[in-house]
């Protein structure tokens, strides 16, 4: 996020940029990514479908690297 990025990773830092805006802390930051993919995985028709025909469900989760622990929110 210190440099301008090009291509489809600039895609993927503008959406953070998006959910994070100028949040600080780093645990809320990544919660508010996870919300916000979670919203834009929403969106997809195919996924909403899914949902209606199979019970899928989309699940945001932090995976903590320290400790290997996933924590669903």
């Amino acid at each position: 996020m210190n440099h301008e990025p090009d291509g489809y990773i600039k895609y993927i830092t503008d959406e953070i940029v998006k959910a994070v805006g100028d949040e600080k802390d780093e645990v809320k930051a990544c919660c508010l990514n996870v919300k916000h993919s979670c919203e834009l995985i929403e969106h997809s028709l195919q996924i909403q479908k899914d949902e209606r025909e199979y019970g899928l469900k989309v699940l945001g989760a932090i995976y903590h690297l320290e400790s290997g622990e996933v924590e669903f929110l």
